[in-house]
């Protein structure tokens, strides 16, 4: 009976989990580390005020930068790519803050990366899914 209990409770809260990562938020929170962005898939209202809490837990500093729709850095971040930066934020090795952007007004897929010199070609990237507000 505990088993099946647990069992039962344990598959209630993944699919919770797994509802809540493809629900629109406004407050994110990230860790960057060595060389990972986690989540990787983030999901945002257009045009809506985000509060990102993010966290560097690895040796180097990175970013969170946000690439305007349509543009991919390829495999890798150059001189050409900084034209199309929507919005990024430099984080310390240790460092913690929160800090505000606001989002798209358009929907669609958005490209994330660490804009550092070889940080992309070592799997620093994602997206960052823009929904229409309801």
């Amino acid at each position: 009976m505990k088993k099946t209990l647990a069992l039962f409770l344990f598959l209630i809260a993944a699919s919770l989990s797994a509802c809540q990562e493809n629900t629109p938020s406004t407050r994110i929170d990230l860790e960057l580390s060595d060389f990972l962005i986690n989540p990787d898939r983030l999901i945002v209202p257009a045009g809506s005020e985000i509060s990102l809490h993010v966290s560097n837990t690895g040796s180097i500093t990175h970013d969170f930068t946000v690439m305007e729709i349509g543009a991919n850095v390829g495999d890798r971040y150059d001189q050409e790519d900084q034209n199309n930066v929507y919005w990024e934020i430099e984080v310390r090795s240790g460092e913690t803050m929160t800090v505000q952007f606001l989002s798209p007004d358009e929907p669609g897929t958005y490209q994330i990366v660490c804009s550092m010199p070889g940080h992309v070609q070592a799997g620093m990237l994602g997206s960052l899914e823009v929904v229409s507000r309801k």
